[in-house]
């Protein structure tokens, strides 16, 4: 069986939540609410999202628009950003708003990136996240 590209995204954002776990953050970042939503985006919506996800991995790192499935999801073809519509964003408290869950998140990211000494989200965790993603679902193929 061949991962769905909504199946992806979950992966994509699930190995996301785990990088912030696995370094003693405490304030989430993907939840059960939001993997729920996910699976209601139409498919070629995930397939085009995922796909840019893809294409961004070398140019950029961090948390930033460039890999954040809700970002592109809510932009228009010239990837201008419409943070109002962002259902993330109302559940979460939007990105650019001192005090959002998001921003606090960053917040103990930088703090954490300062006392290791590198960027967690960096374009090695990229490529293997997606590597790791593409070998599964090659591996269900194979089945």
């Amino acid at each position: 069986m061949v991962l769905t590209y909504k199946q992806k995204l979950i992966k994509f954002m699930q190995a996301k939540q785990k990088l912030i776990e696995n370094n003693g953050i405490k304030t989430s970042y993907f939840s059960k609410e939001d993997e729920i939503e996910l699976l209601t985006w139409k498919e070629k919506d995930c397939t085009h999202t995922y796909n840019l996800i893809q294409r961004y991995i070398g140019g950029f790192g961090g948390l930033s628009s460039d890999f954040c499935p809700w970002c592109i999801i809510n932009s228009d073809e010239d990837l201008k950003l419409d943070c109002n519509s962002c259902k993330y964003g109302i559940r979460n408290g939007y990105c650019f708003i001192r005090g959002s869950t998001f921003h606090k998140l960053m917040l103990e990211i930088e703090a954490t990136e300062e006392r290791l000494g590198y960027t967690l989200f960096n374009t090695r965790f990229y490529c293997t996240t997606i590597k790791e993603i593409e070998n599964a679902s090659d591996s269900k193929k194979d089945k």
